[in-house]
């Protein structure tokens, strides 16, 4: 299997590990914790200027952190665009891959909440209320998509994980 794609069934590994943290820490410890290491890690790969080998060994390790993260914390995302973004994946082949991998992976871990007896109706309610921000979102996005130059989409990818892991810190810390 092309190492490009070899995270996502690697992905499956850590979604019952993650289930069994989730099941016994604290959210906000959680958050707090992964939150800090993503961004102690994102800060040392920016002042580095440091690029990730694309092997088969690098997307194993991708895809089980990110497994976990999806279901400890919901946020697979910020391992996952790491390394491709510092893999140097052309925009494109980023946007597909990490769609790809977002159907996936939601697919999985919902199965693995229902098997492990997580409620998950209360988090489907939630869910309806942002759905149309996310079609709407998603329908932009693919519009404007060709208009964004290579450049600044790599900063909008680092800004918006910058401000997730702050998000994430603040909302752990003090909400």
């Amino acid at each position: 299997m092309d190492s490009k794609w070899r995270f996502l069934p690697d992905s499956n590994i850590g979604l019952p590990i993650g289930v069994l943290v989730y099941q016994s820490c604290s959210n906000s410890i959680l958050k707090l914790i992964i939150s800090t290491l993503i961004l102690i890690f994102l800060l040392s790969m920016h002042f580095s200027k440091s690029e990730i080998c694309q092997c088969k060994r690098n997307s194993i390790v991708t895809g089980i952190i990110a497994g976990f993260l999806y279901t400890t914390t919901g946020m697979s995302g910020p391992p996952i665009i790491i390394y491709f973004a510092y893999i140097n994946f052309s925009p494109q082949t980023l946007r597909a891959t990490c769609i790809l991998y977002f159907l996936f992976s939601a697919i999985c871990s919902l199965i693995i909440f229902f098997i492990n007896g997580i409620d998950l109706i209360p988090a489907a309610m939630e869910a309806s209320y942002v759905i149309p921000g996310l079609l709407l979102g998603l329908f932009a996005g693919h519009k404007l998509f060709r208009y964004i130059p290579v450049s600044i989409f790599r900063r909008l990818i680092f800004g918006i994980l910058y401000a997730a892991c702050f998000y994430s810190i603040y909302t752990a810390v003090f909400i």
